[in-house]
């Protein structure tokens, strides 16, 4: 899987998948095997790389980049390599105080690779000084090394482009590559030895922008054409839902275009199907089609550009989704350009309730060529191509709809070719809510032929998705499907197999000097156990050590006199198996001793959005608050332990006086933090440190005082180790547009 969607097609279909079908799909063999870390969320599609020599040793590579300018390289295979064989992080800003920029550096894309020459190419936005000053806001193209992770020769290469006409003349005399205002969301295009990206609006649309075709000799980085969709006007933006664009055999390349101006005689393009010959070097136009009512999708902000194109196997012809819900039947041949309610295409109809961002998917099942899509608020649907059309109403549907918001369903297939039973559909879809903000999300599998669902990961607490990955198509390779998260993680699901551990038995937990013993019966076929913990016997539970290698262990940040719950899990090169059922223990009473205050060494809080980069440790107050992008703020407060007298914690509690701003009690928890190293007078959004366990959850109310957090636990077991530092966050646990906390 060396690029976006799986091919050059953009077909998001793997036809070549042996391992996995609709008869082992299912809660009791398949599910989450283990995932990879990663320093922020990621946004872009996971790529494998099958067969490369890298870290001394020849496997399969799983490539992905995060949203903060870092790409890593994780054995795709492997449960155990939890360490990456390389990763790079580009450097980022930290923005002055006072400075409101709605632009970011940024990783989105998904890369591309080169699979004669193991190269994968990557484009990241970056700032070069002064951030106040247009000019130093630029893109960059990386060709990097997949064995190393090092930069080829002549790489980066600063992207940079004019094109002809006068462009957006509100702004412009002339059309010229303006990076802070673009944004390449869309996946990058290797053709015939030619790197081709794509732009489209930077943050919130703020103009000048255009869509942009920019092309780059793979191995010069030399460019190789450039073409805007709005020479004489503005907007147009690629972006497609995170899509790359199509190419034939031919050297063609297909995209669509989001709001914008419309004039052929100028050159503009927006809200268009467009078709580029990339001949002799060059990118030109050469074929068009533009929605009849382009200037009611402009008016109302239903750009046809949200999905993807895909190509109808065995034909000519191609299909757009769009905001509307209506699929664009074109002829690849003659596109069609612009006629009164679009009689001059193949077909258009009304697919879809609301916004279609997921690009259809095509298979070539025993009931005949089927389209799968899913918009927002409504159900899954696949629909019939017979005849050179589509049979309407759909074929059948999912027994449920999508939730509110966006983006709804992003859609792969596999199978092995079009054998019955081997069809599945596979949606990343959000949870509830949406899936832009912050929401959970959840992978769901689906039989192709009839769309009965055959496993979600909310079945198992131990498959969860976590934060939906937004736009973040599955891939699905080699019997598993790796899965993209807001989580800071790529999940890696597969078959459990017949020779995962067994449930362990006979576990028993008892009372022990500061804590609590857990004992269970050995099991066979196992690497190690994992073993978790909860207050309660019906969870949730949380992990509490991993790579136990006995039957045994001793739990030391339990609290003095409290009942928890524990279950174990054997762990071999397949995954974890099933965990065994819980048991209690109550632990001892605490022991009595000396007391000491703490005062915090370092305190501040961060925000995200455009104040992404501002500092806040000059301030007199702290804020917290969970909303949409650009409110959240969380709270980092540093603890120097060499204050405590000598002798082990028997109780720890976190203190902090102020109030909830709103009219009712919000739950705020407190977090522990991975990293000290941080200053109060410049730690951002866009630098703080990795968050980790959960420590305890609170009400704060609207009344002003001191609340208290019970972080016994963590004090205890990070006062043993040695630990002479630590940060604790504060979180509001939920969006609450009923204020934050102060």
């Amino acid at each position: 899987m060396y690029t976006q969607r799986y091919d050059n097609a953009r077909s998001g279909v793997n036809l070549r998948e042996t391992v996995l079908n609709t008869q082992n799909v299912n809660s009791s063999q398949f599910g989450r095997l283990f995932y990879r870390y990663a320093d922020s969320q990621i946004m872009s599609q996971p790529l494998i790389a099958p067969n490369v020599t890298a870290g001394g040793k020849t496997r399969n590579l799983l490539i992905f980049t995060t949203a903060t300018l870092s790409v890593y390289c994780y054995d795709a295979d492997d449960p155990w390599a939890t360490n990456p064989i390389w990763r790079i992080k580009y450097p980022t800003i930290q923005k002055p105080a006072g400075v409101g920029i709605t632009f970011n550096p940024e990783t989105l894309s998904t890369p591309v690779i080169d699979p004669a020459t193991n190269t994968l190419y990557v484009v990241v936005k970056s700032i070069d000084g002064d951030l106040t000053l247009d000019e130093n806001w630029n893109f960059y193209l990386h060709a990097i090394d997949l064995a190393t992770g090092k930069e080829r020769p002549n790489s980066p290469v600063k992207i940079q482009a004019e094109a002809q006409g006068a462009g957006d003349q509100q702004f412009e005399t002339r059309q010229t590559f303006k990076a802070k205002y673009q944004r390449n969301r869309a996946g990058l295009l290797l053709l015939n030895g030619v790197v081709y990206v794509t732009f489209a609006s930077g943050s919130n649309d703020i103009r000048p922008y255009h869509g942009w075709v920019l092309g780059y000799d793979a191995a010069t980085l030399q460019p190789a054409g450039a073409f805007s969709t709005t020479s004489n006007g503005s907007m147009g933006g690629i972006w497609m839902s995170g899509a790359g664009p199509a190419a034939d055999d031919a050297g063609n390349i297909y995209m669509t275009t989001g709001n914008g101006d419309v004039d052929y005689a100028k050159g503009n393009y927006g809200n268009s199907v467009i078709k580029l010959s990339t001949a002799n070097g060059q990118i030109s136009l050469t074929d068009a089609f533009t929605a009849s009512n382009w200037n009611l999708l402009n008016d109302y902000d239903w750009d046809l550009g949200t999905s993807g194109i895909a190509f109808i196997p065995g034909t000519n012809r191609l299909v757009s989704g769009s905001k509307q819900g209506k699929v664009y039947v074109l002829d690849r041949d003659k596109l069609g350009g612009i006629a009164a309610e679009d009689s001059q295409i193949p077909q258009v109809f009304q697919a879809a309730k609301a916004h279609i961002h997921g690009t259809p998917v095509f298979w070539n099942s025993p009931n005949g060529l089927m389209m799968y899509l899913w918009s927002e608020l409504d159900y899954l649907k696949a629909f019939q191509y017979r005849d050179g059309k589509f049979i309407t109403p759909n074929a059948f549907q999912s027994p449920y709809q999508a939730p509110p918001g966006m983006p709804s369903g992003i859609l792969a297939l596999s199978a092995n070719d079009s054998t019955a039973g081997t069809g599945i559909l596979w949606s990343n879809v959000h949870l509830t809510g949406e899936g832009r903000m912050g929401g959970l999300g959840v992978l769901r599998a689906w039989d192709a032929s009839n769309l009965g669902e055959l496993w979600n990961s909310h079945q198992n607490p131990e498959d969860e998705v976590g934060v939906f990955g937004h736009f973040g198509v599955p891939t699905v390779a080699n019997g598993k499907v790796y899965l993209a998260t807001g989580s800071n993680t790529v999940n890696v699901y597969g078959l459990r197999g017949t020779t995962l551990p067994q449930q362990p038995q006979q576990i028993a937990a008892n009372p022990a000097p500061y804590g609590a013993q857990v004992f269970w019966t050995a099991t066979p076929n196992i690497k190690s156990y994992t073993v978790e913990r909860s207050e309660s016997s019906s969870g949730p539970f949380v992990l509490l050590a991993k790579d136990v290698t006995s039957n045994s262990f001793v739990d030391r940040t339990a609290e003095p006199g409290k009942t928890y719950f524990y279950r174990a899990n054997g762990v071999n090169d397949l995954g974890r198996g099933l965990s065994s059922l819980p048991s209690a223990a109550v632990t001892m009473p605490a022991i009595t001793g000396s007391s000491a205050t703490v005062n915090v060494a370092n305190d501040t809080f961060v925000r995200d959005g455009s104040f992404s980069g501002e500092s806040y440790g000059s301030m007199t107050a702290i804020h917290v608050k969970t909303e949409t992008v650009g409110y959240n703020r969380r709270a980092f407060l540093k603890f120097d332990l060499s204050a405590l007298p000598t002798g082990k914690v028997a109780k720890a509690k976190l203190l902090l006086y102020g109030k909830h701003d709103g009219t009712n009690p919000s739950p705020v928890s407190v977090y522990a933090a991975g990293d000290d190293a941080w200053p109060q007078s410049g730690l951002t959004w866009d630098t703080q440190p990795p968050i980790g366990a959960k420590l305890a959850t609170i009400n704060v109310g609207p009344t002003l005082g001191v609340y208290e957090w019970d972080v016994t636990s963590y004090l205890y077991t990070q006062r043993n180790l040695g630990v002479k530092t630590v940060t604790l966050v504060v979180v509001q646990d939920a969006k609450n547009a009923d204020r934050g906390l102060d």
